[in-house]
């Protein structure tokens, strides 16, 4: 199950370019839920380290996951069969 997960999450940051295909509501909520343990873990361990180093990964990895976020939620749109745009 853990691979399917990954699986999910990897092919979400593959199409983040595509915007032709369309997104399953699994793959839109395992995204979700991974970048936002994601950027739970980073905060946590930002806040107890109080080290600038993990307060700039936070803030890189927010800002990078932006880009996938919103070709997942166009592209899942495109499969409700409405417009992205």
């Amino acid at each position: 199950m853990f691979k399917t997960i990954i699986n999910h999450y990897l092919h979400s940051l593959k199409n983040t370019l595509n915007y032709k295909r369309r997104a399953t509501r699994t793959e839109l909520c395992w995204f979700s839920l991974i970048s936002g343990l994601i950027f739970m873990l980073l905060l946590q361990v930002a806040r107890i380290t109080n080290i600038h180093l993990v307060y700039f990964i936070l803030r890189l990895f927010s800002f990078i996951i932006i880009f996938p976020s919103v070709s997942l939620i166009v592209r899942r749109l495109h499969d409700l069969g409405k417009s992205g745009w």
